[in-house]
C-alpha cells in the first residue's frame, strides 16, 4: 500500500512538481500513535518487549517529525524518499526497558507475537517487524534532530518538565467559587515555550483553540455560538467524551487579567469542583512560562476519591501532557538552555 502511495505521488513529477516521500518510523508523542497503545500497559506495570524483543524499532519524536515535514515542504533539496526516523535506532527490548524506566516501572513481561496478532490483527506487524533504519540522507541534508537519542526523547515526554503533579488541596486561594465549593486535590504544571508572552496569551484568548489542546479521544464540541468573546463572567458550553460517555461542560471565566492570568471554573460538568488558574510570565530570553493550577474534587464522596486514584488522575495526566505538547508544537520548544 505504501509503495502504491509513493508511486501515485511520483506521477506529479511529470508536471514539474517536486515530490518528497517521507518514510515514517513509529512516532513518539502524547495523544495517540504507538505510545497511545503502550502507555496504559506500561503504566500498569505490565509492559515488556513485543515478541522476541530482538527486532529493530525505528522511531521518531513527534516534534522532530513535524520539523522535518515542514522543512521538506520549504527546502527544494528534499525530494524522493527521505527517512523520518531518529539517527540512533534501538531494539524493541531496549525501547521497552527505556520506556518502563522513564515511567518508574519494570519491563518484565514479554508480549507473545501470537497474542499481539489476536489483539491487533494486521496492525501487529508494524510492532513486531524489524527494520534497522538509519536516516543517512536526512542527516546529509543537514537536518538537525532535537531528540536524536531515545533517552532524550523519553525524558522530554515523561521527565519532570511539563509533567503535572498532584497534591492535597490544603490551602485554597481566595475565590468566590472555592468559597462555595471545597477541593480535595491540586494539580500543578509549568510549561516554557519560545514565544513572547503577548502571543501566547492571545492564543489562549480564543476559546476555539481549546480543541487544539484537547486529545482527539475527548472529541471536544463547542456549543456556544461564535464568535466567542472571552472576558470575566463569560460562559462557554461544550461537550466532551469521557470514556464511553458524552458529558456537557459549562465554563465560566471568574477572572480575566490580560497578558497575566485568567481563571475558569466549571459550573456544570463531571466534577464537583473545578477551578483552573492560568498564569503567564515573560522570560528574559523572550520566551514565556505558563503555570497551571487546578483545584478539583470528583463527585460521589468516598467513591469519587477511589475513582480519582484509579481513573481521574491518570486521565488528567494524559490530558495535561498532551496539552503541553500541543502548546510547544504551536509556539516552539523551550529555549535551548532548558532542554
Amino acid at each position: 500500500m505504501c509503495q502504491a502511495w509513493e508511486a501515485a505521488a511520483r506521477n506529479a513529477e511529470a508536471h514539474g512538481v517536486r515530490v518528497c516521500t517521507p518514510r515514517l518510523g513509529l512516532v513518539l508523542g502524547h495523544g495517540g500513535g504507538v505510545l497511545g497503545e503502550l502507555l496504559p500497559i506500561f503504566r500498569a506495570g505490565l509492559g515488556g518487549p513485543l515478541g522476541s524483543g530482538e527486532q529493530w524499532f525505528p522511531w521518531i519524536h513527534l516534534h522532530d517529525l513535524v520539523e522535518l515535514l515542514t522543512t521538506a515542504v520549504t527546502d527544494a533539496r528534499y525530494s524522493g524518499p527521505v527517512l523520518a526516523v531518529a539517527p540512533q535506532p534501538v531494539t524493541n527490548l531496549c525501547f521497552s526497558q527505556a520506556l518502563a524506566e522513564s515511567l518508574g516501572r519494570k519491563a518484565r513481561l514479554p508480549v507473545p507475537r501470537l497474542a499481539l496478532r489476536i489483539v491487533k490483527g494486521e496492525a501487529a506487524s508494524a510492532l513486531v517487524a524489524s527494520q534497522r533504519a538509519v536516516p543517512a540522507r536526512t542527516l546529509a541534508l543537514g537536518f538537525a534532530f532535537q531528540f536524536p537519542t531515545l533517552p532524550a526523547a523519553l525524558d522530554d515526554l515523561f521527565g519532570g518538565r511539563d509533567r503535572p503533579h498532584f497534591a492535597p488541596a490544603e490551602m485554597a486561594p481566595p475565590s468566590p467559587y472555592l468559597a462555595r465549593r471545597s477541593a480535595t486535590t491540586v494539580l500543578r504544571q509549568s510549561t516554557v515555550v519560545a514565544a513572547p508572552n503577548s502571543a501566547v496569551f492571545a492564543f489562549f484568548s480564543r476559546a476555539e483553540n481549546l480543541g487544539i489542546m484537547t486529545p482527539r479521544a475527548a472529541v471536544m464540541q463547542i456549543l456556544t455560538p461564535r464568535p466567542l468573546i472571552v472576558e470575566a463572567g463569560r460562559h462557554i458550553d461544550y461537550k466532551l467524551q469521557v470514556g464511553p460517555v458524552r458529558v456537557r461542560w459549562t465554563t465560566e471565566f471568574e477572572l480575566w487579567e490580560p497578558d497575566r492570568r485568567f481563571v475558569d471554573v466549571q459550573t456544570r460538568g463531571p466534577f464537583a469542583t473545578w477551578w483552573h488558574e492560568h498564569r503567564f510570565a515573560p522570560r528574559e530570553d523572550g520566551g514565556t512560562q505558563m503555570d497551571d493550577t487546578v483545584y478539583f474534587r470528583p463527585p460521589l464522596g468516598p467513591i469519587g476519591r477511589i475513582a480519582e486514584a484509579l481513573f481521574v488522575r491518570p486521565r488528567l495526566r494524559e490530558i495535561f501532557e498532551y496539552r503541553a505538547q500541543a502548546i510547544r508544537l504551536r509556539f516552539g520548544a523551550r529555549p535551548a538552555e532548558d532542554v
